[in-house]
């Protein structure tokens, strides 16, 4: 299992730059968030199972830029995003 957890703008940008090809899933939590803390089980779960993809978790309140860029206001809200400057998906979470 391989799981990135992201702390920047930067880093995350780094890492979708470099996986263009790959499917990546962002988790966007916060460590006071219940739900948050119960789905994270599945979220690792899947990065077992679909290892040819990005998982990234982002602590909303640690990485406040990346939160900002993606527009996240809730957590636990399932979202997709198309980048067609490097035609990679990101599907949030």
């Amino acid at each position: 299992m391989s799981i990135t957890h992201v702390t920047s703008l930067s880093q995350l940008n780094g890492i979708l730059s470099k996986s263009k090809d790959k499917l990546t899933v962002i988790d966007f939590h916060a460590t006071w968030c219940g739900p948050c803390h119960a789905i994270a089980p599945k979220f690792e779960s899947l990065a077992r199972e679909y290892k040819n993809s990005n998982f990234v978790k982002c602590d909303v309140d640690a990485a406040t830029d990346v939160a900002s860029e993606y527009k996240v206001t809730a957590m636990c809200v399932p979202r997709s995003s198309f980048n067609s400057e490097t035609g990679g998906t990101a599907v949030l979470i």
